[in-house]
């Protein structure tokens, strides 16, 4: 989040970001009745535990089996180390919030009882911590499929040395948190390969200290990480992206703002071991997002091509990949506003978007351009104005609509694609509201759900997505 960070610096005078662990979900808490040998109906509530930080918010829901009778229940919590408001709150929703200082003992009890039958009731319980604050590291969300590749199976969110791991209730898009790995120093970016097999993590690292890739086995049934060791990088990696086939990897390198060890660097892909080899760099630096076309023969990358400077532009470098090698060349650059942030590319491989920050009067802006199928040139085809300071965008598979979190207005602009044109229109509701600082926006492969990982509030909005209109519609918040 350095970009960022130096870009609030540059704007300070124009426009007025913790981290934490999760644990392993226990079979979901219930509670039953019987009279007479007949069972009465129960009362289950999910997750059945959680482990959430100070002040961040977690989302519960009960259900009463069977399906068929009211569902109406009444929530509470409560804790022996506590009473009232300094045991959290928690809504008509389900949703809970913790109190700002933990209580002792730091766990409390979540109670869903029904509406109709005040005996049947389902708990949970919360660990509530304090930990280390998120002062700068960058929060980036992603998606691993079901082998289909048609729905998401588990969710990462890579945030302050550690990657947080999920799986994901295809009926609903809720998140379950199923624990924690190690990370590097500095985790900015995540990606999963095409198969849902593996997952790269980039470390951006601190100070003198290395900058490299983390690679990891994904276990099909669990979603549970399992490392398989680091590759070096450039100075300050920002972003990874994958070929479609899952051969091909590409690191966009920041560098050190004197052109040492930036630029893009290139990898072939073991696809049984996840274990990525260094095939060199090309010269593309300042590089903060990459993306690989769908048919695979494109790679663009985002870049603040001159450093933080006041006259800081920011451009789109082009590049065609060697089917058998992996190799680029460039084909060129393109303007791409002050501060560009990310690019999507829309799965026709028709279009691309880059969301990026005007300078001076630091607007967000998101760029929009068509490519030229032959050649992979893209051209611009105008812009449109997003929120403050926006970090991260990306395309919903069916490519009608688009998505760019706003890591400064706390919010997520929505979009209309034209498909013949590929122009974006804003929603007539334009924004909804994510968490602190959102950095990181990945779409379900389903195109049902979206998730916001946010930096500030160190959790992950969960939106369902309209099939007919693209709107959002927030699902829950669950903790990272």
């Amino acid at each position: 989040m350095r970009a960022l960070s130096m870009l609030l610096l540059l704007c300070a005078a124009l426009l007025i970001v913790a981290c934490g662990s999760s644990s392993a979900p226990l079979p979901a808490s219930q509670a039953s009745n019987t009279t007479g040998g007949t069972s009465a109906p129960q009362l289950t509530v999910s997750p059945s535990s959680a482990t959430v930080h100070i002040g961040a918010a977690q989302q519960f829901t009960a259900t009463v089996i069977p399906s068929g009778i009211n569902q109406g229940v009444t929530w509470s919590v409560s804790g022996t180390g506590c009473m009232g408001a300094s045991c959290g709150t928690i809504d008509t929703a389900g949703k809970y919030t913790t109190p700002t200082i933990v209580p002792n003992p730091s766990t409390v009890t979540i109670t869903a009882r029904s509406v109709v039958d005040a005996t049947n009731a389902g708990t949970a319980t919360v660990t509530i911590y304090t930990g280390p604050t998120n002062t700068g590291s960058e929060f980036s969300v992603a998606v691993a499929p079901n082998p289909s590749g048609k729905f998401g199976k588990f969710a990462y969110v890579a945030n302050y040395d550690k990657i947080a791991m999920f799986t994901i209730n295809a009926a609903t898009g809720a998140l379950t948190a199923t624990g924690t790995v190690d990370a590097g120093l500095s985790p900015s970016s995540i990606a999963i390969d095409p198969s849902g097999r593996f997952a790269y993590v980039t470390n951006a690292g601190r100070g003198d200290q290395s900058s490299n890739v983390s690679m990891y086995a994904i276990d099909a049934a669990t979603g549970t990480l399992t490392s398989t060791g680091t590759v070096a990088a450039g100075a300050n990696p920002r972003s990874v992206a994958l070929d479609p086939s899952g051969k091909f990897a590409y690191v966009g390198n920041l560098g050190d703002f004197v052109e040492n060890q930036c630029g893009l660097s290139m990898y072939t892909v073991n696809v049984t071991s996840a274990i990525l080899t260094p095939t060199g760099t090309i010269d593309s630096c300042f590089a903060v997002s990459v993306a690989v076309d769908p048919s695979g023969k494109f790679v663009y990358a985002a870049s603040i091509s001159d450093g933080y400077g006041p006259a800081c532009c920011g451009i789109v470098f082009m590049h065609t990949i060697d089917a058998a090698t992996g190799a680029l060349t460039s084909i060129g650059t393109i303007a791409a506003g002050s501060f560009p942030s990310s690019i999507a590319i829309a799965p026709s491989g028709k279009f691309a978007y880059v969301a990026s920050t005007s300078n001076p009067d630091c607007c967000g802006v998101v760029f929009m351009y068509a490519i030229n199928a032959a050649t992979g040139v893209i051209t611009s085809i105008g812009t449109i104005a997003a929120g403050s300071f926006p970090s991260s965008i990306a395309i919903e598979p069916s490519g009608k609509f688009a998505y760019v979190a706003n890591s400064v207005s706390n919010d997520i602009s929505m979009y209309s694609i034209d498909a013949a044109t590929g122009v974006l229109t804003p929603f007539v509701t334009s924004t909804i509201a994510a968490g602190s600082s959102p950095t990181s926006i990945a779409i379900d492969p389903s195109g049902k759900f979206a998730y916001v990982a946010n930096s500030g509030s160190n959790d992950v909005s969960m939106y369902s997505i309209d099939p007919a209109s693209g709107a959002l519609t927030l699902i829950g918040t669950i903790g990272t």
